[in-house]
């Protein structure tokens, strides 16, 4: 039976273009070659595009792949002379161009992975989640006045699911005609 672990992009942002990274591990009897293929069913609120990019990570040699999508099915096409997959083997793809749905919680039972010699779906181990992105964003900085160097307070509200703790990031781009030192002094405030 192939084994499936929860899909890359779980905790994704509504409305976003997103690359979704999927993995699972074949059968004992599950190798694959040129030819086979890999279906990859997305919850029917996810755009697909009809012809998208794929990129094989790992557990493919000698491999390429076509993508073509059907009903909110990802069809998978490997190709190559020398392309194999092992039995037994641990496999990462991802599909790129995938618009996220709306706000909420897509249940694992509509997402499932399946292959010309493992042909039972099987679905991630739990349910793929889609927040809303951080909003009320501020950038302030003092001085604001040309070749300055000067210190910028940033300010954002999380999502309804976008909870923070030990261990999680926040990343806060400039303008590339700003210049970030490598290590820059960060000072916490508000609600941290």
């Amino acid at each position: 039976v192939m084994r499936c672990s929860p899909w890359n992009g779980c905790v994704a942002v509504i409305g976003s273009t997103a690359n979704w990274t999927e993995t699972f591990t074949t059968s004992v009897s599950g190798a694959m070659a040129a030819g086979d293929t890999i279906s990859l069913a997305f919850n029917g609120s996810f755009t697909i595009p009809a012809t998208p990019t794929i990129v094989l990570n790992s557990g493919f040699t000698s491999c390429t792949a076509a993508g073509s999508t059907s009903s909110n099915t990802i069809t998978v096409t490997l190709s190559g002379a020398s392309c194999a997959v092992a039995n037994s083997a641990a496999v990462s793809l991802t599909v790129n161009g995938i618009t996220n749905p709306g706000n909420g919680s897509y249940a694992a039972s509509t997402f499932s992975i399946a292959t010309t010699r493992d042909t039972a779906a099987v679905n991630p181990a739990s349910a793929i989640v889609i927040a809303s992105p951080v909003t009320a964003v501020s950038f302030s900085g003092a001085p604001q006045t040309g070749g300055a160097r000067s210190d910028w307070t940033v300010g954002f509200t999380t999502s309804s699911s976008g909870v923070l703790a030990a261990g999680g990031t926040i990343t806060i781009g400039f303008n590339a005609g700003f210049t970030v030192p490598a290590t820059p002094t960060v000072v916490l405030g508000g609600s941290f």
